[in-house]
């Protein structure tokens, strides 16, 4: 799973610790990545996204 967001926004922010447990709960089995859209903001362009959070499962 790819997390898009940023460390600054809000409900980001508030999605973490969830993600976190999930990250836990499905350790070995499936990985979650975070990438931080303004850090360095091409590393989100590949995906099109146009609003954060947003997750999407592979």
């Amino acid at each position: 799973m790819v997390d898009l967001g940023t460390n600054e926004c809000i409900p980001c922010k508030l999605m973490a610790p969830i993600l976190v447990e999930r990250e836990e709960e499905y350790r070995g089995r499936a990985a979650i990545i975070f990438i931080d859209v303004w850090d360095p903001p091409a590393a989100a362009r590949p995906f099109g996204i146009s609003t954060i959070p947003t997750q999407i499962f592979l």
